[in-house]
């Protein structure tokens, strides 16, 4: 009677863990941009870091883009190498605000997209 309370009991509790398992969602994919530094002189650079979460085996690819001066991408340095090319460094010539955007786009079409604004002032 205690042997087959005891097997009741582990089988009820290996059901409910199983059942709590099931019931946790998984957790999407996400990202966010950031910048080594947010306010530069003109001709001044910053480097521009992606920082994702659950993109394993998702393949993103990355699209660069500014509203002012360039974006260019780097491999070197990378922090996450689940994707193609996560840090980029941005320049300016000219004074103002430049919004950074990266775009991930996973081999599954989802698209994930995230900026940061980086001001550039002139040289006195």
């Amino acid at each position: 009677m205690v042997r087959r309370t005891k097997m009741m009991l582990a089988t009820g509790l290996l059901s409910l863990v199983l059942a709590a398992c099931e019931m946790v969602p998984p957790h999407a994919p996400s990202m966010s941009v950031n910048a080594t530094r947010k306010d530069l002189l003109v001709n001044e650079s910053a480097t521009v870091l992606i920082a994702s979460e659950n993109t394993l085996g998702t393949h993103p690819k990355v699209e660069w883009s500014t509203t002012l001066g360039k974006v260019t991408p780097i491999k070197e340095g990378m922090l996450d190498f689940r994707s193609d090319k996560p840090t980029a460094i941005f320049t300016s010539d000219k004074p103002g605000e430049a919004v950074v955007t990266a775009r991930l786009t996973m081999d599954d079409g989802q698209v994930l997209s995230d900026s940061v604004k980086i001001k550039v002032n002139s040289v006195q």
